[in-house]
């Protein structure tokens, strides 16, 4: 609405698409090709007009920002995301993922953004805690006879599971989260938890005892094995 350039690169239906400066092609699974193409067409014209277009915008930016969302983040290897890297570092743009709520971050690092395939699936723990299940995610635990929610809140999901195991909320408990720009933040609880309630680290750590599994604690270590796109650091 200010007057800045909007490109939009898309697998999916963009509604952004109608007041964007130019709309490039993008196929899913083809991230890696597509940003190849962008950053060739820096060095070499492309043989399309809309490519070409779009390098000279970013090439003629003020401030540019480079926006990714979660269909990205899903589908987007390794190479992938070095190469947005690559392109953000050669235009000097902000980079900024659109992935979810708190901790997104974090759960994008560990590889966890992948969909949900129940295909032979007999039995489903699904860690809710304070979120609200979705219908999609309501309608597809319907399909897999056993089911374990660990949850804050009564839903849907909690009313179908087999068994639900009840955990404090998040002003309940202190820990740590990954913000939107890379930053590793202190979580400090605010409320005491009714008596008997555990956290949901606690109900995972006595799960894992009785499965005889020995949990690696070093979440830092972890949240840095996948290469991150945005660099990291504590506050």
């Amino acid at each position: 609405m200010d007057g800045t350039s909007l490109i939009v690169a898309d697998s999916n239906d963009n509604k952004l698409e109608k007041v964007a400066t130019i709309s490039l092609p993008l196929t899913s699974g083809e991230e890696a090709r597509f940003l190849t193409q962008l950053l060739d067409a820096f060095e070499n014209n492309s043989e399309g007009p809309a490519l070409n277009k779009a390098v000279k915008i970013l090439q003629e930016s003020e401030k540019a920002c480079i926006v990714y969302g979660k269909t990205f983040a899903e589908n987007a290897n390794e190479t992938a995301i070095t190469l947005l890297l690559k392109l953000a570092e050669k235009i000097n743009a902000n980079l900024i993922g659109v992935k979810g709520n708190a901790n997104s971050m974090t759960a994008a690092q560990l590889e966890l953004e992948a969909p949900f395939n129940n295909e032979g699936c007999l039995a489903a723990f699904v860690l809710l805690g304070d979120e609200d299940p979705s219908q999609k995610l309501v309608k597809t635990l319907d399909e897999i006879p056993f089911v374990v929610a660990q949850a804050t809140y009564r839903s849907q999901l909690t009313g179908k599971a087999n068994v639900v195991l009840p955990v404090t909320m998040w002003a309940e408990q202190s820990g740590n989260y990954l913000s939107l720009d890379g930053k590793i933040q202190k979580a400090v609880k605010a409320l005491d938890a009714p008596e008997g309630v555990l956290t949901s680290q606690e109900a995972l750590l006595r799960i894992a005892k009785n499965l005889s599994i020995e949990p690696n604690m070093d979440w830092k270590a972890s949240l840095m094995k996948r290469v991150p796109t945005v660099e990291i650091q504590e506050v």
